[in-house]
């Protein structure tokens, strides 16, 4: 029993002295660690440069076919003798919400020149095919960008088809090339 009380005076000796001073001051730590991690980053980009690269497959620009360019040129993309008709605020509960969401969407179409002062009668039918298309999606099909696109190409050709079946005789040569949607708010 006598012992044990040396060891305790010793324990208590040790502790009053303090941590101990580590022999590596912070300029030493700097003048080491920075050219180490320089040399790590050199190397890194060495095996990356001539051991990955190389063995990665080369990527090659897929070219378009003839087809594809027509395409284009056919589709329209020069829209300068167009001008957009906006359709502001049509509001529609979409499919299986039970009335309790909606979705609020501004349309601008894009509308031949010749067209915009006599376009000002097809609203009400426009309306009309929006709000029917929007309340056969439901929401799933309407929350994301793909199904923007998608859902933009629908009205599209839902109007282009309304317009040549109720309307060929006063507007002969009227075509939508393309609808934009300027406010798109799901709630």
């Amino acid at each position: 029993m006598a012992e044990e009380p040396q060891e305790t005076k010793e324990e208590g000796g040790g502790e009053a002295q303090g941590p101990a001073k580590s022999k590596l001051s912070i300029k030493t730590l700097v003048l080491i660690g920075l050219p180490l991690v320089l040399l790590q980053v050199a190397v890194a980009y060495f095996i990356v440069s001539k051991v990955i690269e190389p063995k990665l497959p080369e990527t090659k620009p897929v070219p378009e076919d003839k087809k594809t360019e027509e395409a284009k040129a056919v589709s329209g993309d020069d829209l300068s003798d167009y001008v957009t008709y906006p359709l502001a605020d049509v509001i529609v509960n979409p499919a299986e919400t039970g009335g309790q969401r909606y979705l609020n969407v501004s349309i601008d179409i894009y509308v031949n020149l010749l067209y915009k002062d006599l376009f000002k009668d097809l609203e009400p039918e426009i309306r009309s095919v929006i709000i029917e298309r929007i309340s056969q999606k439901r929401m799933d099909e309407l929350d994301d960008y793909k199904d923007q696109q998608i859902l933009r190409g629908e009205i599209k050709d839902d109007l282009n088809a309304v317009i040549k079946k109720y309307f060929a005789k006063k507007f002969p040569d009227l075509e939508i090339p393309r609808v934009v949607f300027s406010k798109y708010i799901i709630q």
